[in-house]
Parts: C-alpha cells; structure tokens; sequence
C-alpha cells in the first residue's frame, strides 16, 4: 500500500467505525507492530499470505459472530442507559411531588382514602 501501512489504515478506521472488526492480511509480519495492533485492540485476528481459504472463511466467521455479539452488547449498554436516565429524572420528579406535597397535608389525606374534600372559605 502505497505511503502508509496497513496496520496504520487500521488505526485510521479505528475513529471513523470502532465497532469495526478488523482482520489484517499481511504478506510480511513486522512481529512487534503487530503485537501492539492486536494488543492495542485495533485488530481482531491477522492472517498470513498465502491463506488457507478454509481458515479465512472460518475466521471471517467467528469475526461476524464476535461483531453481532458487541453490537449485542453495545445495544443493551445503550437501552440500559436511556433506563437509568428516565429512572433518574421519574425520582427528580417523585423528589419534587413530595416537597409539593407533605405527607400530612389534608389533601393527600383525602386522595388516599378516596373521599371527598371539602374546602370551606370564609370572606
């Protein structure tokens, strides 16, 4: 690849798509770069050229699976989040309802017993 390489196009992608599972092809193993892609999480497996098409499909595979499996993950992350959130705000407002109204006040007396309240005024 001409003026960059391909665990560097890898890194690039890494901003744009995270979520990306990425599976490098290489002709050539600079062992300590390719150490620190996989490590650093920038690459979800390495094959070597020639590949075996039997292995590629297999790992292209699992690579499917491991991406349905964080997209999974990401969703339920995503939902439980939107929960704790709504959560937190129907508790603001529960938090806001009781300072409005005490629980000795005559009204909340009424609507828990379900009776009638009488307001009388005097002018």
């Amino acid at each position: 690849m001409p003026g960059m390489t391909g665990i560097e196009l890898v890194e690039r992608t890494v901003p744009l798509r995270p979520h990306m599972v990425r599976i490098l092809l290489t002709g050539y193993a600079d062992l300590s770069t390719l150490i620190e892609a996989i490590n650093s999480g920038h690459v979800y497996k390495y094959v070597t050229k020639p590949w075996n098409n039997e292995d590629l499909a297999v790992t292209i595979a699992r690579a499917l699976e491991h991406f349905e499996t964080v997209k999974s993950r990401h969703t339920v992350e995503m939902m439980n989040q939107r929960l704790r959130d709504r959560l937190s705000e129907i508790s603001f407002l529960a938090a806001v309802d009781d300072q409005l109204l005490p629980e000795d006040s005559s009204l909340s007396k009424a609507q828990e017993s379900d009776r009638p309240v009488n307001f009388i005024s005097s002018n």
